[in-house]
């Protein structure tokens, strides 16, 4: 009894599997005794449509601002404190960096007690040479009276010579009179040598005088400097920007651009982000294409669905080789009114060249090139053995993309995209 069923089973299953290929292959029979075939995929299709095509050269860069500013230090010291960092916009007059106070006021403490010192010297110095201008004048009114003296005596002694020569008075009166003309013509001798040594003083003093002047100018300028390098500590921009680059950390010395003899300082590189430039290489077979004044479109990867409309304001008349390629910087002027283009963001520019209106457009992909890049496509026919027959047309311009067909189609056509393009 079990056998029985197994094998009336087993007749069964052998029956179905019979009747079921009897069926596929009738199918496929008669599908080829009536010409029927499968329908072309509808995503394999592509309408011939009208439409505009923007012929354009691409240029790779970057965007950079329209200025950078240098930020230096006034003061020399060392940094205490960086209160930006890259990538941050600051607005005119914000602090940026500080640098460390202590040291700074220990100058200027410094600087002005050696101010007052100088000052203290050439008061002293001052004080010298008054003393020994009055003491000049003393001198000097002591001579005229001694010359007066000398001049009494010598007049004395002639009066008492001729006396003596009548023989009126003796001879000790006379030596009397010379003796007294002696002692005034020496007090005088002595009084000019002690003249010429005042004068001698006096000069000693204003050479002094002037020397701790100068000793006090120069004091004056280190106090002003002190007080400068002390207001400088703090650094602020200059401008509303952008920080590029930061080339300082806390603890750094740096260096004053005042300091005569030394080079500064570079501590942040900011830049005006308020106007922005695309700058980039085209290659030398496409820049006869470019000229300045050429409208473009720059797109960076932060703003993958937006482009920033420009214009060419600038070719280099000289190209530059580069991995074995020569091309030429440009520089497109961009509009970006809410400000959100950055310093150095990776960019590609797309100069306009050409744009053709309202012509007949079909994609690269259904292209097929024959010997001499001669052009086809296979047209969508549901009449034609595999419901496409390969039609010859005429090309025009091309985006990359697309491309104008100038011949060989009409508007609404469908031709078939290829999986694999090749020469035939």
């Amino acid at each position: 009894m079990t056998m029985n069923k197994r094998t009336r089973k087993t007749r069964w299953l052998v029956g179905t599997t019979l009747l079921a290929a009897a069926l596929v292959v009738g199918y496929f029979f008669l599908g080829n005794l009536t010409g029927s075939k499968a329908a072309l995929p509808e995503d394999n299709l592509v309408p011939v449509e009208r439409s505009d095509l923007t012929l354009t050269v691409v240029a790779t860069g970057s965007i950079v601002p329209a200025t950078e500013v240098e930020i230096k230090s006034k003061a020399a010291g060392i940094v205490k404190r960086i209160l930006v960092e890259e990538g941050d916009l600051v607005e005119e007059g914000r602090i940026l960096v500080e640098l460390d106070r202590e040291l700074l006021e220990a100058q200027v403490r410094e600087s002005r007690a050696n101010l007052e010192a100088v000052s203290a010297r050439l008061e002293e110095a001052q004080a010298e040479h008054h003393s020994a201008l009055r003491m000049r004048e003393k001198l000097q009114m002591d001579l005229g009276n001694l010359e007066d003296k000398v001049a009494f005596h010598r007049r004395q002694l002639e009066r008492f010579q001729r006396l003596f020569e009548e023989q009126l008075i003796p001879h000790a009166q006379l030596d009397e009179r010379e003796r007294e003309l002696e002692d005034a013509r020496f007090q005088l001798a002595g009084l000019q040598s002690e003249l010429l040594m005042q004068d001698a003083r006096i000069e000693a003093a204003e050479k002094a005088v002037t020397r701790v002047q100068a000793e006090l100018s120069q004091a004056q300028a280190a106090l002003d400097r002190a007080d400068e390098n002390l207001r400088y500590a703090t650094i602020r921009s200059p401008v509303t920007a952008m920080v590029l680059k930061r080339h300082v950390e806390v603890g750094d010395a740096v260096s004053s651009i005042l300091q005569l003899g030394s080079q500064a300082t570079l501590i942040l590189t900011l830049g005006d982000m308020r106007e922005v430039y695309f700058e980039g290489r085209v290659d030398e077979t496409d820049i006869g294409n470019v000229f300045v004044g050429q409208p473009a479109r720059v797109r960076v990867d932060a703003y993958r669905d937006q482009s920033f409309p420009g214009q060419i304001e600038r070719i280099a008349p000289l190209g530059e080789e580069k991995d074995n390629v020569i091309g030429f910087e440009a520089r497109v002027s961009l509009e970006d009114p809410e400000h959100k283009l950055r310093a150095n963001l990776t960019a590609n520019a797309e100069i306009i060249i050409e744009e053709r209106k309202n012509v007949l457009v079909i994609p690269e992909s259904t292209i097929i090139y024959g010997e001499n890049r001669a052009a086809f496509v296979e047209l969508y026919d549901p009449t034609a053995p595999e419901q496409k027959r390969r039609v010859s047309i005429e090309l025009g311009a091309g985006d990359g993309t697309r491309t104008e067909v100038q011949s060989g189609l009409a508007e609404g056509d469908k031709v078939v995209k290829q999986n694999a393009r090749g020469l035939i």
